[in-house]
């Protein structure tokens, strides 16, 4: 929904976080359902989507 200017992580950015951090983490930004078979195997507690919703009228009530 607005933007970071920071480079994404990427899968394997995310691999790493997720085995580092004590918490659980959430994947968040600029996420597609097409990403989300590959950030599942990344170890991450979740993900969170906006944009992939907001852009698709047919996903709107």
């Amino acid at each position: 929904t607005k933007q970071s200017n920071r480079p994404p992580l990427g899968i394997d950015g995310l691999r790493e976080l997720a085995e580092l951090s004590t918490v659980p983490t959430v994947a968040i930004g600029d996420i597609t359902p097409e990403d989300c078979p590959a950030i599942r195997t990344t170890g991450v507690a979740g993900i969170a989507m906006v944009r992939a919703f907001v852009d698709n009228p047919a996903l709107q009530a």
